[in-house]
């Protein structure tokens, strides 16, 4: 095409001529090197989507393995702390050849059958994940597992008998709802957790993504606050009379160190301090009314025996501190035969412990500063 311009003359007529033969001209398009862009966006979002779904399916697993494992390891724990006297290892089980084999399904089983027929409990370790506790009884040999892939099989069977309607019915969260929680529409609030915890019985901050075990422990169950006493410190040791011990508390499925424990043998005393480091040490600083009730006072009693205290006659002396005034109070607790429990002695206080007086002195000053 060529567009021609005299420029000698003063009336200009512009034409324009072109060499493209009529009924011939087209407009020539590059075809783009990215193809069809729609496919490719596609392809991408439907690869996005497979790869989150098999990372909440890996999280999902992870959760689960990683509870399992962790209830594994706490309840080892606790068993042979609590029992470790009553248990004999064994490093094979060749010598348990020709014995009929009964499954239990729980350890306190064994320990009840310990009791009938004093035999020792053998514990036999398989691998790092799976542990035996057996027991003799003639020609008989009971086996208690517990084992990783057991409470995971358990956990599992647990969240399979829950149904969604189920989970509607206790909730009240409406179908839809629950199911835009199910498929990421949306996140649940705080509240409605709390209701779905309840309702899978399941710890909420597990839920939540947490470390913790799956399965729901209540903090308010008493068979999982007994005191235990770990002869671990000499750090307040006065004499060859006098045993020191770190009393660990069952809670939050763990052992907590919860009180320095002095006793004195020859004046069967008990002399009771809180551990003030930890941040929820202020549910102890009242004399715990466990001691008040024969069903309750147990919870530090229990475990008399390992530390050579004689329930009957014991004395105690718990150092707290009037939550009001912000004063040092020891309280000393007697145990009453007919009542079956502990009740506040106002006589005269034998023997205080002056390295407990000094730490319950500086935790009252401190509080009083802080209230002030």
């Amino acid at each position: 095409m060529t567009l021609n311009v005299p420029l000698t003359t003063k009336t200009v007529d512009v034409s324009i001529a072109t060499n493209v033969v009529k009924g011939e001209g087209k407009m020539l398009i590059q075809e783009s090197q990215y193809g069809d862009l729609t496919y490719v966006l596609i392809t991408g979002v439907s690869i996005l989507t497979i790869g989150i779904i098999i990372l909440l399916m890996f999280i999902k697993y992870m959760l689960e393995t990683r509870s399992a494992e962790t209830m594994y390891e706490q309840e080892l724990r606790k068993i042979l702390f609590n029992y470790k006297s009553n248990i004999q290892k064994i490093s094979s089980e060749e010598n348990l050849q020709g014995y009929k084999i009964l499954k239990i399904g729980t350890f306190n089983e064994i320990l009840e059958m310990r009791d009938t027929i004093q035999a020792p409990i053998l514990m036999y370790a398989e691998n790092e994940e799976r542990t035996k506790f057996m027991i003799i009884n003639n020609d008989v040999l009971f086996v208690y597992v517990l084992g990783v892939k057991e409470i995971r099989n358990e956990l599992r069977e647990k969240a399979k008998n829950k149904k969604q309607v189920d989970i509607v019915k206790d909730t009240g969260i409406s179908k839809g709802a629950f199911s835009s929680y199910l498929s990421g529409q949306y996140n649940p609030k705080a509240d409605k957790m709390e209701l779905i915890a309840d309702s899978l019985d399941v710890d909420l901050r597990w839920l939540y993504g947490q470390n913790v075990p799956m399965e729901h422990t209540s903090q308010n169950d008493n068979a999982l606050q007994y005191v235990f006493y770990n002869n671990s410190c000499s750090e307040y040791l006065l004499d060859n009379l006098d045993d020191i011990y770190i009393a660990m508390m069952t809670q939050y499925a763990a052992l907590i160190p919860r009180f320095y424990v002095l006793v004195n043998r020859a004046g069967n005393a008990m002399h009771i301090l809180p551990l003030f480091l930890k941040e929820d040490s202020s549910q102890f600083y009242e004399c715990p009314s466990d001691f008040f009730y024969s069903d309750r006072h147990t919870i530090f009693t229990r475990d008399f025996e390992s530390i050579h205290m004689v329930l009957t006659t014991a004395t105690i002396y718990y150092y707290g501190i009037d939550t009001k005034s912000y004063e040092p109070k020891v309280t000393m607790l007697s145990y009453s035969q007919a009542d079956d429990c502990f009740y506040i002695d106002n006589g005269i206080h034998d023997g205080h412990i002056k390295a407990f007086e000094k730490e319950l002195t500086k935790e009252a000053l401190y509080l009083k500063h802080n209230a002030q």
